[in-house]
């Protein structure tokens, strides 16, 4: 009974308070003094603590052991204790944190095939981390990035849910006909960015949007020869290398996300209303024949029933139409997403699902997404590392039409004085009514991508590494488009059904040598083998004529066709990269990469690129280490060559067509000439860098300039008509790229309960053609006269137009002159005129004289833009000349953190300035063409009242031409985000039983400051046909969609 007891107390007693241990202190900085609010986080119970105000700190009841104790504060390098607790311990422990940290030079950096230390990197990186992008609500990881990185400028087409065709351009504008977006890395493997989509709808598919944000751990992008000159003559336009989160050491932690919110458009385009349009085509009417327009007067025969003039004003009494509210909605957006990390020290694991729905604010419209990913890395093997990185995605995507194609673009071409239904309800004249086609017209993209890759390392010394990748990134999509019957337009139903393959594999293997010696000499070294290759197919069926359209199978049509095509693409490389360091502050690298490519011939398959760099840490010498204010001072240059072959897979050969034979059978007959000697397009790639950090590292940035010459670029040669062929393909072309870059990040506040950061980046670039083998500009086709064009001494595509001189204030006479600029005169030497009416549009020659464009000299109106000018007696496109400037004179990004408490604001402010944008349907929509509908701008055109207008008197038969009058000044402010959160405290969190909580509002594209009269300032022309297409017309947007405006709510949490 004695022991029982004795037991009884014993246990008692070691479990009571009194034989808990217990820890206090004081948390100093490298300079003693005290930091008030720390953090004490206690390792091994997974449990946080925050010091008082006057830096001290208390923690009680703590079960006797060996702990790890970490002491931290922002912008300080944590402090980490061992400790060993006994039963009723009272451990006086006091933390010291290293210094500020502010700017973090220990920070690893993902490079071309391993990774870097942030101070020993020569090459042009700019990094972010997921936390920059954690909250952002873009479609795909590229817009995200809008704003965030110097010399880097992203342009969305639009923003139509699932995302459209998107820009990346880093560093300029580098080719006239090859591809210039820059090479994406997911996981150390080259993933294909293609669009294989049928681009009816004109909006375009971005590849991108197939990755989760929420799994991107980090975003590392290579702007200089000396970073992408190891990806050969895929990184001739940079390279973007995404990360994904990989599992941590610890138990497993879960960690949810969703968001939801309302999607609407950034702004709606103004248009007169149908009483207002009325007006001025009674004003039209009046000035030609004294009275107002006939109510018997036609306005258009629809359904074979005339609408007239007395039809539209009655339909005006009651409001008339309003064609873009009927194509608008207020979308909304759901995005969920769950991930798991655990990890031992042998063993890591992250996976994550993720659920993403959105209703854009074009009506039928929508988004779906389902992804998946699994990391593992198992290290149980002194000698071998194997890892994993599977990623599946399922997307659907519901497509309407924009810009040409239908749907809005059409909805904002249409009278307002045109009615949308009739009074049963039934649409008006649906051969021409949007509106049907969209309730009538359908396609859904399917799209399946599994994006994986496996590796294993192997230590072969304790120098010398080597890892073998296999990624595997593979896309089916299947698109059906059904559109219904349309009795008034005459057409039957039809259905397309379409099947798409990519298939693009790559494989890398390289070894790795680091050796220190003598704390002195730090030598790193890479060398290796890639070969990647890319398979595309796909097939089709139409079918026509439908007995019953309940059914939408084309093989159910009255007749059908089939297509099929197919395409592909290899590419071998070896590379070596050497670093070497010494007195851990003198840097040298130096990288060469031979590229063979099947897309050009045996004679040039092969192209060699090499790069140098050197860089040197200043404040690691005598006469700057005991500055005080000078914390880190680098300099660094590099110089080296890259290549790009993103010319199409098969330019380098003779292209044939099939046609109908003479005996009506089937023909072959060349349509490209071929040329053997085609190859690689180079650029030679100057930087030179400066990096800094002052007053203890709380200001730290860089300022870069850099020098990108393109050469060899491809260009289209026109042959004689004798030879059968019109054009091939040489290499001929030069571009140059400078600029500036700066970058600023400032830690202006750090308090205990108060911090504020500010991260700033400036882009200078200019761009300039410098040769294309005396080609002139109409060479260079970007779909209509008036866009962008290729000329020497100005960038890639330049808008190329007439100039506008404003308008005729009163009847006169004007000279006529010769093309050479002289004045025409008449047989007696007196010089010959033209009579132009008050109101006429004036425009400058190419000399800088005056003309008009309206009658000619019989007072007949020219009814087309190719009439020849009553002035020269040539075309009157003769006459275009280099108008605006299609590039931004710079961009900027500033951003903004402020930390209350638990209170945190972000935000981010995008500009853009110094641009032009030529506004195409502006043509039309100024121009009081009865089939458009009018802007408000065209109230103000010239009457005798209002002589001094810049708009021409109201003109029903005249187009008005590309001039720069459509030619706007594109620069705009856009508050790209806006995010408020707040964080529950540790304590809360804890008695929650969980590790965090944070709730948040996010808007995205909230507000934007334009001079810009259309839609949008961010402009992309929709899908382009080609590259060429693609380099030089995106300043000129046609019926444009514009971008999403987004405001949600959030909630992530830990556990």
């Amino acid at each position: 009974m004695k022991l029982i007891l004795g037991l009884f107390f014993l246990f008692l007693f070691s479990n009571c308070p009194g034989q808990l241990a217990s820890i206090k202190g004081v948390v100093y900085d490298s300079d003693n003094s005290v930091i008030p609010g720390a953090s004490i986080t206690i390792i091994e119970l997974d449990a946080e603590y925050i010091g008082k105000d006057d830096g001290s700190y208390e923690i009680n009841k703590i079960e006797p052991g060996s702990y790890t104790i970490v002491f931290g504060f922002f912008g300080f390098e944590d402090g980490k204790y061992r400790v060993e607790l006994k039963s009723g311990q009272e451990l006086r422990l006091d933390g010291k944190l290293g210094e500020d940290e502010t700017l973090d030079l220990d920070e690893v950096v993902v490079v071309g095939y391993g990774t870097r230390q942030r101070r020993d990197i020569i090459g042009s990186v700019t990094s972010l981390k997921s936390e920059d992008i954690e909250n952002s609500v873009s479609p795909s990881i590229d817009q995200a990035l809008q704003g965030k990185a110097a010399g880097v400028q992203i342009t969305a087409a639009n923003g139509v849910a699932g995302g459209g065709n998107t820009k990346i351009q880093i560093r300029g504008s580098n080719s006239i006909n090859a591809g210039s977006n820059p090479l994406i890395v997911v996981d150390g493997i080259p993933i294909s960015n293609l669009d294989v989509s049928a681009d009816v709808m004109g909006s375009g598919t971005n590849a991108l949007a197939d990755l989760n944000m929420d799994d991107i751990e980090s975003v590392d992008i290579l702007k200089d020869a000396s970073s992408s000159a190891i990806y050969g003559a895929r990184g001739a336009n940079g390279v973007i290398i995404i990360t994904t989160k990989k599992g941590k050491e610890g138990k497993t932690r879960f960690n949810f996300n969703y968001k939801t919110g309302i999607v609407q458009e950034t702004n709606r385009l103004s248009l007169l209303n149908a009483t207002d349009h009325l007006n001025l085509r009674d004003q039209v009417s009046i000035e030609n024949t004294g009275f107002p327009e006939p109510e018997n007067t036609v306005i258009g025969v629809f359904e074979g029933v005339s609408y007239t003039r007395e039809d539209a004003n009655a339909f005006a009494a009651k409001g008339g139409s309003n064609w873009i509210e009927e194509t608008l909605r207020t979308g909304s957006f759901h995005e969920a997403n769950l991930s798991a990390s655990s990890g031992t020290e042998k063993n890591r694991l992250y996976f994550s699902g993720a659920y993403r729905n959105e209703d854009s604010f074009l009506k039928g419209n929508n988004f779906e997404r389902v992804s998946g990913r699994f990391n593992v890395e198992n290290r149980s093997h002194d000698i071998v590392s194997l890892g994993a990185n599977l990623g599946l995605t399922y997307s659907i995507n519901n497509r309407v039409p924009t810009g040409d194609n239908g749907g809005l673009g059409w909805a904002q071409q249409i009278p307002t004085y045109i009615p949308i239904y009739k009074e049963d309800g039934t649409f008006f004249n649906p051969a021409g009514n949007p509106i049907w086609f969209l309730e009538n017209r359908t396609f859904e993209a399917k799209r399946l991508r599994s994006l994986s890759t496996l590796y294993a390392d192997f230590k072969l010394h304790k120098n010398i590494h080597f890892r073998t990748n296999f990624g595997l990134d593979y896309t089916n999509l299947h698109e059906d488009e059904y559109q219904a019957k349309n009795e008034a337009g005459n057409t039957e139903a039809w259905a397309w059904e379409r099947s798409s393959n990519i298939l693009n594999w790559n494989t890398s293997n390289y070894l790795t040598y680091e050796v220190n010696i003598n704390d002195e000499h730090d030598l790193n070294s890479v060398v290796g083998m890639d070969v990647q290759r890319t398979d595309v197919n796909g097939l089709g069926i139409y079918g026509y004529g439908f007995s019953n359209e309940s059914f939408t199978n084309p093989q159910q049509g009255s007749s059908q066709s089939l297509y099929s095509y197919q395409t592909g693409n290899a590419i071998v490389s070896y590379y070596s990269r050497l670093s070497y360091k010494w007195r851990n502050k003198y840097l040298f690298g130096f990288t060469a990469r031979s590229d063979g490519s099947s897309r050009f011939s045996n004679n040039y398959r092969y192209g060699f690129f090499p790069s140098f760099s050197a860089g040197w840490i200043l404040t690691d010498e005598d006469f700057l280490g005991d500055s005080q204010w000078l914390n880190y001072l680098k300099l660094k240059s590099s110089y080296g060559l890259t290549g790009n072959d993103n010319i199409g897979d098969f330019t380098r050969f003779g292209l044939y067509s099939t046609g109908v034979g003479y005996v009506g059978g089937l023909a072959l007959y060349p349509t490209s000439l071929a040329n053997p000697n085609l190859r690689w397009e180079r650029a030679k790639m100057l930087d030179v860098s400066v990096e800094y950090g002052v007053f203890k590292n709380k200001i730290s940035g860089s300022l870069t300039y850099f020098n990108k010459q393109s050469s060899d670029l491809l260009l289209p040669i026109q042959l004689p008509t004798s030879s059968g062929f019109n054009v091939i393909t040489v290499n001929a072309g030069m571009v140059n790229n400078w600029g500036i870059e700066f970058m600023l990040n400032s830690h202006n506040i750090t308090m205990k309960r108060f911090r504020w950061k500010t991260d700033f980046n400036f882009s200078l670039i200019r761009n300039k053609v410098l040769d294309v083998a005396n080609l002139p500009p109409d060479a260079f086709e970007s779909g209509q006269p008036g866009e962008g064009r290729v000329i020497v001494g100005y960038p890639v595509g330049q808008t190329f137009v007439v100039q506008y001189a404003g308008v005729m204030e009163e009847n006169g006479e004007l000279i006529r002159y010769n093309t050479d600029g002289s004045v025409m005169v008449d047989n007696n030497g007196d010089p010959i005129t033209v009579t132009v009416n008050a109101g006429e549009a004036l425009f400058y020659d190419v000399n800088g004289n005056l003309m008009a464009f309206g009658v000619d000299d019989g007072g007949t109106p020219f009814d087309s833009e190719d009439d020849v000018n009553r002035f020269t007696g040539t075309d009157f496109y003769d006459n275009r000349v280099p108008r605006g400037n299609p590039l931004p004179k710079f961009y900027a990004g500033v951003g903004n953190t402020l930390t209350f408490g638990d209170f945190e604001c972000n935000f981010l402010f995008n500009v853009v300035w110094g641009h032009t944008i030529y506004d195409d349907p502006a043509k039309n929509q100024i121009g009081m063409l009865y089939s458009y509908a009018q802007r408000p701008e065209i109230q103000g055109a010239f009457t005798p009242d209002n002589p001094s207008s810049n708009v021409p008197a109201l003109n029903t038969t005249v187009t008005p031409i590309n001039s720069d009058r459509f030619l706007y000044d594109g620069s705009f402010v856009r508050l790209r985000s806006l995010t408020l959160s707040y964080a529950l405290s540790k304590r809360l969190c804890k008695k929650l039983h969980l590790s965090s909580l944070k709730v948040y509002l996010t808007g995205y594209n909230l507000w934007t400051w334009t001079r810009y009269p259309g839609w949008d300032p961010e402009v992309l022309r929709h899908v382009p046909q080609n590259s060429q297409q693609e380099n030089i017309s995106f300043s000129g947007p046609s019926w444009q969609t514009p971008q999403a405006k987004i405001m949600l709510f959030g909630i992530k949490m830990g556990m």
